[in-house]
């Protein structure tokens, strides 16, 4: 039996309005240049976490920088003054209490009994256990959105002018890249994800975490066909 499968999509001429909805065969014959794909959408999960974006960027600020003790309090170590100053706006907002010690160029911030902490330490997890898990997609859209934002202060980064609007996000843990993924997709945001790159950051070859996963983020939800579609024989569940 040949099914013909149905996409959404849009054309340069029509990007303001809403998704339209075609035969693939259809679209294949428009052009791969006249084509633009969605490639995130927004999820709303019926079990919500709930979770304030202020408390969001605190508890990427912990996953990215922090150390989680089996008290489930945080502690930092920092040498860039803009981290150090983040840190302790971000904390500062929230009410959560700290001591600060700076010696030989390094800043360490313990922070003391907060209960709203406490609980953002527990869903990441203690020392080495510290990462995303399936739980972020039950935050609410603004608390995703405040993540995804707050990840350029921390692991994330500004690539070059060719990327311009995206943010990359570094890790040596497959499952907080693989949620910041899932998380971008699922709030409107497009990902690309790079598996197990070679680590320059210090790791010798051998050891655990000689390698790097990363993803690219960008805040929007299409990309356009740039080479044309092929057609194959497929023998499986269509969904």
């Amino acid at each position: 039996m040949l099914f013909r499968s149905r996409v959404y999509y849009k054309t340069p001429a029509y990007l303001e309005k809403g998704w339209r909805v075609a035969t693939c065969e259809n679209v294949v014959s428009q052009g791969p240049n006249n084509v633009y794909m969605p490639t995130g959408g927004i999820y709303e999960s019926a079990t919500r976490l709930p979770m304030t974006p202020l408390e969001a960027r605190v508890l990427e600020m912990v996953r990215a920088d922090g150390n989680v003790t089996p008290l489930y309090d945080a502690r930092f170590k920092f040498k860039k003054s803009r981290k150090i100053e983040r840190c302790k706006a971000l904390l500062d907002s929230m009410g959560v209490p700290y001591s600060e010690v700076s010696n030989c160029g390094v800043t360490r911030i313990l922070t003391k009994s907060h209960e709203s902490l406490r609980w953002l330490c527990r869903l990441l997890g203690v020392g080495t256990e510290k990462k995303w898990g399936s739980w972020v997609l039950n935050l609410p859209i603004d608390a995703r959105l405040a993540i995804l934002n707050e990840a350029q202060h921390w692991d994330g980064v500004k690539p070059n002018k060719g990327t311009m609007g995206a943010t990359q996000v570094h890790s040596s843990k497959k499952e907080d890249i693989y949620w910041f993924a899932e998380m971008a997709i699922m709030s409107g945001f497009s990902a690309k994800t790079y598996w197990d790159k070679p680590n320059n950051r210090g790791y010798t070859e051998g050891t655990e975490g000689h390698v790097l996963h990363s993803v690219t983020i960008r805040a929007k939800n299409r990309c356009k066909l740039v080479e044309r579609a092929k057609e194959i024989v497929f023998d499986g569940t269509v969904y």
